[in-house]
């Protein structure tokens, strides 16, 4: 991965993060705003949570080791 990666990837999910406002003024006419908060942050953990496992960053907790 090149140095310039990280930088790349925070200008991509900016502008994405930018787009949802709009689309979500869109939706917030038929849902409650708890609803689309919601939807907003299940996608984002289903966005999100295979690229941990992936990288192995899960290991521990999935094992359920980081409870107490």
């Amino acid at each position: 991965m090149s140095a310039r990666a990280p930088t790349i990837w925070c200008l991509i999910a900016a502008l994405l993060f930018g787009a949802s406002t709009p689309l979500a003024k869109l939706l917030l006419v038929e849902l409650d705003p708890f609803v689309l908060a919601g939807l907003l942050y299940l996608g984002a953990a289903f966005t999100v949570f295979p690229g941990a496992v992936a990288s192995g960053s899960m290991r521990g907790a999935l094992a359920g080791r980081n409870l107490r």
